[in-house]
């Protein structure tokens, strides 16, 4: 009797292993979630040549490498403690779960393109066998603000609708858990306008204005500015879309009641500092990144 005991027992243990839930996180964005550049740093860049050699005067594109999704992104990087590796380590701990991750996250990517991602993550979702989707972090919203000048030029009305429009998507995924979203404020672009950081050198000793601002063209609508006045008038851009994206939040969550969406300033009420930016003097490196991941990690509210 107590051999069938046993038996069972070993039959049950051994078909729970089994039944391990196979839940995903999905990634949206732009290129500080796709964590462009993070593996090179000012503070280390300025020692180093931007030519192959001083008889081949070329540009090395090898230096810069435009996705560090698997390394150093604060949302998936497995070089630096991410979300991912902190959602894993609380789903080994508290559910029994098998964490996988999809980050789809575009340098360059703008909020109208945003609509495109989810369509690749939520296909995906469905094709590639998940249980369900756990966690979808969102940051996006900085390429949409440097492609202006004055909060007037913002297509405030396409801005609504697109968000709009990828939240909608995200409420037809039929599961029994509600998706649990993070949303991230845009941070303050203008502040890399900073003379500190203008002055900061990288790449063969240039400045941070000559390398960013007039090599690399890197948002100058935004971090070009000469006083106080203009400074407020560009971060009124980042400040208002910001705004912008807490209110259709704040709707989507009322329309869309199997969303558990929330949204977190801290990005934005953290202020840049030059040892914290990648070789262009524009993306976070990857400390910047294990600092951005730990920063809205304490803020999400659910798996503490």
């Amino acid at each position: 009797m107590v051999g069938g005991v046993c038996i069972v027992l070993l039959l049950f243990c051994s078909s729970s292993s089994y039944a391990q839930n196979k839940v995903l996180m999905g990634v949206l964005g732009d290129s500080i979630s796709a964590a462009t550049f993070a593996n090179t740093s000012v503070s280390t860049a300025k020692a180093l040549s931007l030519f192959v050699s001083p008889y081949e005067p070329m540009f090395d594109p090898s230096i810069f490498l435009y996705e560090n999704k698997e390394t150093y992104s604060w949302a998936t990087g497995n070089k630096i403690q991410s979300h991912y590796l902190y959602l894993k380590d609380y789903l080994e701990k508290h559910e029994q779960a098998e964490l996988a991750f999809i980050n789809v996250a575009i340098p360059g990517a703008e909020i109208y393109q945003l609509k495109r991602q989810t369509e690749i993550l939520l296909s995906r979702l469905k094709y590639e066998n998940y249980d369900y989707l756990k966690y979808v972090t969102l940051m996006i919203g900085a390429n949409t603000a440097c492609s202006v000048e004055k909060v007037r030029e913002l297509p405030l009305e396409d801005i609504v609708r697109d968000l709009k429009e990828n939240f909608k998507l995200l409420a037809q995924v039929n599961q029994y858990e509600r998706i649990k979203i993070l949303v991230s404020s845009i941070p303050k672009i203008p502040e890399l306008g900073r003379k500190s950081i203008m002055d900061t050198k990288t790449w063969s000793g240039f400045t941070c204005h000559l390398f960013r601002d007039q090599i690399l063209h890197s948002c100058n609508e935004l971090v070009l500015w000469k006083n106080k006045k203009e400074y407020l008038e560009k971060l009124k851009v980042v400040r208002t879309l910001n705004e912008l994206i807490q209110n259709v939040i704040k709707d989507a969550q009322q329309s869309f009641p199997s969303l558990d969406i929330y949204y977190s300033p801290q990005f934005f009420n953290t202020t840049v500092l030059p040892e914290d930016l990648a070789a262009d003097c524009f993306h976070p490196n990857a400390s910047a990144q294990e600092k951005i991941s730990e920063l809205l990690w304490q803020e999400q509210p659910w798996f503490h």
